[in-house]
């Protein structure tokens, strides 16, 4: 998906636990600090899911 902040922040809107904490991933494998990362992808995670019983997230993953 192409992100612009309008429809990142409709996105995050529709999010039902809006307290949820916020990650952001990169592949550190293939990390160049001098690259430009743009968000490519978005993954929610709410409390209470396997491998987040005691607290949800968000994670914003973005690649070169």
């Amino acid at each position: 998906m192409n992100f612009t902040i309008k429809n990142l922040v409709k996105y995050l809107l529709t999010i039902e636990d809006q307290k949820l904490p916020v990650k952001i991933c990169i592949n550190t494998e293939k990390y160049d600090p001098d690259a430009n990362y743009w968000l490519n992808n978005i993954e929610v995670n709410s409390t209470g899911t396997g491998g987040y019983e005691v607290s949800g997230e968000i994670r914003l993953i973005g690649e070169e």
